[in-house]
């Protein structure tokens, strides 16, 4: 799919909102956004000033199968959801998803392409709205489930 002009402010639309011109230069283009991935990536691996986890969190971006778990212990698999990763550590994890979950105790189990399955028991701790329409939640891990 090709851009047209129509896809680009003018040269005077953009100099009324004060943004840099375009440039017909790919190279230049291919610079720029080099750059602007440096800026952000810095933002982004900004070191915590104060840690307060015995263990560093490791970003866990992956599709993890939450089940719930009811009051016996026993699996809601008609329940269950995918949701989104966010990070984890030896004790915990977190993750976002779209609808608050009841259920404080889950399963959660996920793929890791270079090392299998994890499943895990987690006792869920906290839930945050993030204002955009998601929630991210996290939680203790319990106990190692591995198949036998």
């Amino acid at each position: 799919m090709s851009a047209s002009t129509a896809d680009f402010l003018t040269a005077q639309e953009t100099d009324a909102l004060g943004l840099p011109r375009y440039s017909e230069d790919p190279s230049l283009r291919t610079d720029e956004l080099i750059e602007e991935f440096r800026k952000l990536r810095q933002a982004l691996q900004r070191p915590v000033k104060f840690e307060r986890r015995g263990y560093g969190r490791i970003p866990l971006p992956l599709l993890l199968r939450v089940t719930p778990l009811d009051q016996t212990g026993q699996r809601l698999d008609e329940l269950s959801s995918i949701v989104i990763g966010k990070d984890i550590s030896p004790t915990g994890i977190s993750f976002f998803h779209e609808q608050p979950f009841p259920h404080r105790r889950t399963i959660v189990a996920f793929e890791h392409p270079d090392v299998g399955t994890f499943t895990m028991e987690i006792n869920l701790g906290w839930c945050q709205f993030t204002g955009t329409s998601w929630y991210v939640s996290g939680g203790r891990l319990v106990r190692s489930l591995v198949p036998g």
